[in-house]
């Protein structure tokens, strides 16, 4: 007996894809369809990844299988790793324009 679900789910290409907008989308999806088991959450989750995600956290969850990970963790593991570093450019144009307050005397404590 087939169920059928509300909306589809594309894979996730970390190389096409930001993985923050396809957590929300994962998430509204399983909202909903009213999936609530972490482990079927976690099952849906590696089974829309594209080949190289799926490698990118097999090599985050080592020495363990994804498998064995829920969708928690799993989704954790990701945000994390694809969280923006800081803009490398803004801080430099900062560094370079500092100016030196009237109470700084430029000498190390």
């Amino acid at each position: 007996m087939a169920t059928e679900h509300v909306g589809h789910l594309r894979e996730f290409d970390p190389a096409n894809s930001k993985w923050t907008i396809f957590k929300k989308r994962i998430d509204n999806y399983f909202l909903a369809n009213e999936i609530n088991d972490e482990k079927r959450k976690a099952a849906i989750l590696l089974n829309v990844l594209n080949e190289e995600a799926y490698k990118l956290i097999s090599n985050l969850c080592l020495p363990v299988e994804p498998e064995s990970k829920s969708y928690l963790d799993l989704s954790k593991m990701l945000m994390e790793h694809f969280k923006p570093s800081g803009n490398v450019f803004g801080a430099r144009f900062k560094f370079y324009t500092a100016k030196k307050s009237p109470n700084e005397n430029g000498q190390r404590e």
